[in-house]
């Protein structure tokens, strides 16, 4: 039986970023975040989740997004907090973007188009540019939370899209880079 991969493409915010962001969250919520948080160093937007992938197809996604992704780096801002499904009953708590949505989604939709072309089911969610900060398991309303810390406006570039590997253990999730495809 082949060897499986759980794969994702991602931007990564640089680590001065990763900083200042989480100094604002310490700032407004010195408490810390509800629910499971996810590290500082794990911190990025996933622009298509694959699954699990066996080892000949990671070479075939691979190349068909050597293929798809492109164009120009660009700038982004970070933005305020929101929450999935939504803050009265969230699992997800998330920092979104105020800046560079539309090129996200551009960049998500050439990863769509490399997972697709190697016979992956087309993802059936929109796609909503965010960094997730916590899980919450019971859900939980956050709403006070959201309302209590502005706007983080931190701007960084996205120069790549990086493919990753994740490993799901008891001391978390461990991220390895595949490839990295410049802009």
């Amino acid at each position: 039986m082949a060897e499986k991969k759980r794969l994702f493409f991602a931007v990564v915010p640089d680590n001065t970023t990763r900083l200042l962001l989480a100094a604002h969250l310490n700032q407004y919520l010195p408490e810390g975040l509800p629910g499971k948080t996810i590290p500082a160093g794990n911190w990025h937007v996933t622009l298509r989740f694959l699954g699990s992938v066996a080892s000949i197809d990671s070479d075939r996604v691979i190349y068909e997004a050597s293929r798809r992704l492109g164009g120009d780096s660009f700038p982004v801002k970070l933005g305020g907090l929101g929450a999935f499904p939504h803050s009265s009953r969230a699992v997800v708590l998330w920092v979104g973007f105020a800046v560079g949505k539309e090129k996200m989604e551009i960049l998500a939709s050439q990863c769509e188009d490399a997972a697709t072309a190697i016979g992956l089911a087309a993802e059936e969610r929109p796609f909503h540019p965010h960094l997730t900060l916590a899980r919450i398991r019971p859900p939980r309303d956050v709403r006070r939370i959201i309302e209590v810390v502005p706007s983080v406006a931190l701007p960084f570039k996205v120069a790549e899209a990086r493919l990753y590997e994740s490993y799901l253990g008891c001391d978390g999730t461990r991220y390895t880079v595949i490839e990295r495809f410049p802009l």
